[in-house]
């Protein structure tokens, strides 16, 4: 629905972003579409961009036949970012985790059920699974590791993914 360019600083190359979701859509994980876009402005070349799909409603119904749920940001990191259980005081994560889709009172409950039983040691693999999609969570953790991805999950303090 709109043009979203990134100058690829973040990943280290141009190239990287592009390479890093086309192996994770053939590893069969929802990742964003992305090309390339020769840009420019006022008719003089401003450069080569990276053109990445946003993750929003059109992504949540191509990937998952929803447009509709639960959608959180993590843009900046901050408590709990990691996963890690701080309390049952939804506050304490609103500044963590943006709310890019749902209502805010479900969605900040349905975040702190999904945190408690990863944080909980008697939560089992299958309870576990019931609201994560560990594979694809683990295959995409791998990739971003791999490929030296710091601006992710993976970084050096997670921030800056869905």
């Amino acid at each position: 629905r709109h043009v979203a360019l990134d100058n690829a600083i973040q990943f280290g190359s141009l190239f990287s972003e592009r390479i890093i979701t086309d192996i994770l859509r053939d590893l069969k994980v929802a990742a964003s579409r992305c090309n390339y876009a020769r840009v420019f402005l006022n008719g003089k070349f401003a450069g080569v961009f990276v053109n990445v799909e946003r993750i929003d409603r059109p992504f949540l119904k191509r990937n998952f036949s929803a447009e509709n749920g639960v959608l959180f940001k993590v843009d900046e990191g901050g408590p709990g970012a990691d996963f890690r259980y701080i309390g049952d005081d939804s506050a304490l994560y609103q500044n963590t985790f943006e709310l890019h889709l749902g209502k805010k009172a479900d969605s900040f409950n349905e975040l702190l059920g999904l945190l408690r039983r990863v944080n909980n040691p008697a939560t089992t693999e299958t309870q576990l699974r019931e609201s994560w999609d560990m594979d694809s969570f683990m295959t995409t953790t791998a990739v971003m590791l791999f490929a030296g991805a710091f601006d992710q999950y993976t970084g050096w303090s997670p921030h800056n993914y869905y």
